[in-house]
C-alpha cells in the first residue's frame, strides 16, 4: 500500500510541475486503475478468508461429531 501512495505521489507531483491537462488526465487515470486493482485484491483477500473461516468451521464441526 505504501508502494502504491508513493507512486500516486510521484505521478500528481509529475502533473503538478508540468501543469499540462494531457498529464493530469493520464495521471488520474492511472490512480483510478491502481486504486481498482488494489480495490479487487482486497476482495479477492477477503473471499479467500471467509472461505477458509467456513472450512475451519465444518472441520471443527466433524471432530466433534467423530470425537464423541
Amino acid at each position: 500500500m505504501a508502494e502504491l501512495l508513493e507512486t500516486l505521489r510521484k505521478i500528481i507531483s509529475n502533473c503538478v510541475i508540468k501543469k499540462s491537462t494531457r498529464n493530469a488526465i493520464s495521471g488520474v487515470s492511472m490512480m483510478k486503475f491502481a486504486l481498482l486493482e488494489e480495490t479487487e485484491a482486497v476482495r479477492q483477500l477477503d473471499k479467500s478468508d471467509s472461505q477458509t473461516v467456513r472450512n475451519n468451521a465444518e472441520f471443527s464441526k466433524l471432530r466433534v461429531k467423530y470425537d464423541n
